[in-house]
């Protein structure tokens, strides 16, 4: 079974993100409007998160159009590790902009670095799994 893409809906109000995303440790990513805001996930053979959206998109159609760049400029994206409060995280850029992230943070470096390539052979077979997010209950 190949990995796959599943869309995440979220809520913003006064800037504050339900759920807080990027997450996985990470501080959050307000996106600049107050409402509604869709995401992806990136999810291997196993139901367990590969990476997930740097940002928040204002819609589904636009955080579709986000997988399909960073699937069609893989080749050029540009990995890189940073520390958040002791704790390693991965992410990659295209063109000097963050389009991905780990999704979570991990106590070594190597552990990231396994997770990062993981994550960028998953992104170059993925496939949609549903066209619109699910809402949470």
């Amino acid at each position: 079974m190949l990995p796959r893409f599943f869309l995440v809906l979220g809520h913003q109000v006064r800037g504050q993100m339900v759920p807080a995303w990027p997450g996985g440790g990470r501080g959050q990513r307000s996106v600049g409007f107050d409402g509604d805001w869709v995401a992806w996930r990136l999810v291997g053979s196993n139901h367990r998160e590969l990476a997930r959206s740097a940002a928040a998109f204002t819609d589904a159609a636009a955080a579709r159009a986000a997988v399909a760049v960073v699937q069609a400029r893989i080749d050029a994206a540009v990995a890189g590790t940073e520390a958040v409060r002791g704790r390693w995280g991965w992410q990659l850029s295209i063109e000097g902009v963050v389009v991905a992230v780990s999704s979570r943070l991990y106590q070594r470096s190597r552990e990231c670095a396994d997770s990062l390539a993981t994550a960028v052979a998953g992104l170059r077979v993925a496939e949609f799994r549903d066209a619109v997010p699910r809402v949470r209950p």
